[in-house]
């Protein structure tokens, strides 16, 4: 039968330890968080890397759709079409690094 004392040991660690982890230790408090965390940014990250890709991409094809002559019409419309889909690639890239930089993931937003 434990004595006074060490029940007071056990309410103090239980109160110090309240997801009752005992003795395992991690590295850091944080240290699955940083992990998560580091994950979302990398994510982030690329996404706004492709957004400003497609921009780029988006810009030169209407600098080309602009500047070719009319008499190389089917060039013209190629890179009006290179435009289009390369603004449409920068809204999508965008939205997804938006929705990964605030946590929301398909599906679990609000209803």
């Amino acid at each position: 039968m434990p004595t006074k004392s060490e029940e007071n040991k056990l309410v103090i660690q239980r109160l110090d330890d309240p997801l009752r982890k005992g003795d395992r230790e991690s590295t850091s408090p944080g240290a699955d968080v940083r992990a998560s965390t580091t994950g979302r940014e990398k994510a982030v990250t690329t996404r706004l890397i492709l957004c400003t890709l497609s921009g780029l991409i988006s810009g030169f094809a209407a600098i080309c759709a602009t500047i070719i002559y009319s008499t190389a019409l089917e060039w013209r419309y190629f890179w009006l079409a290179v435009c289009v889909a390369g603004f449409v690639a920068l809204c999508v890239f965008l939205w997804q690094a938006c929705e990964r930089f605030y946590g929301t993931e398909e599906g679990s937003g609000p209803v």
